[in-house]
């Protein structure tokens, strides 16, 4: 598999993203180091779930170059997919699973998986294994879809509004686990509608508006 052969995880350059004749975010240009934080911080609308999905192959730019890991998501390897870990803002769970299930059988893709019943333990979700999905509410089903995201080891997490539905209390367990799971040297991406979460959290922020990516801030 193909890998960058300096600190960089993720480097975009030009890059456009659209939907059809609908520019989402035009010419931007981006560089992730391993082990950073990216906050990403816009209103509704305003490109940042885009950006996103196309990190995660789901979305092929316009125009540009994009590599994350030293490949383009969207042709990837699988061995590329095994080190990257995504949740988004709608989680694509298998709903008629119980959560335990669910997570034994994403653990079963990875061949140095999680134990699920370590990160239902993390998560703060072991009373709901025996659950099934469908019956969870907005936010337990946001925490189990982290779970999910978590479960293969990743070295690169990305994540589309982690705490949104979230209760203060839950809130706080997501971004322990986030920061703890940094800590060890895994890179995250994160999106948000709030401030308080990227100038809290991120080491490099930047503000996603008018179909453009302005840097914010820079922590050493």
């Amino acid at each position: 598999m193909g890998r960058v052969s300096d600190s960089h995880v993720i480097t975009a350059r030009h890059v456009t993203l659209s939907y059809g004749s609908d520019s989402v975010l035009d010419d931007i240009s981006l560089s992730v180091e391993r082990g950073s934080i990216v906050g990403l911080e816009g209103q509704n609308g305003s490109g940042k779930s885009t950006l996103i999905h196309a990190l995660a192959g789901l979305i092929k730019p316009t125009a540009g170059q994009l590599s994350v890991f030293g490949e383009s998501p969207w042709k990837a390897s699988s061995a590329w997919r095994s080190q990257v870990g995504a949740s988004f803002q709608r989680p694509c769970l298998p709903r008629e699973l119980t959560v335990s299930r669910c997570l034994n059988l994403l653990a079963g893709y990875y061949d140095n998986a999680r134990d699920p019943q370590e990160i239902l333990q993390l998560l703060q979700l072991r009373e709901f294994e025996t659950t099934p999905v469908a019956q969870l509410s907005g936010g337990l089903e946001h925490k189990v879809d982290l779970a999910a995201a978590l479960i293969g080891r990743p070295q690169l997490l990305l994540l589309d509004e982690p705490t949104a539905s979230l209760d203060p209390a839950s809130r706080d367990i997501v971004w322990a686990t986030i920061c703890d799971h940094n800590q060890s040297g895994i890179t995250v991406i994160f999106s948000t509608q709030w401030e308080s979460e990227t100038s809290r959290y991120a080491t490099h922020r930047f503000r996603v508006t008018g179909k453009t990516l302005l840097e914010t801030d820079l922590r050493p």
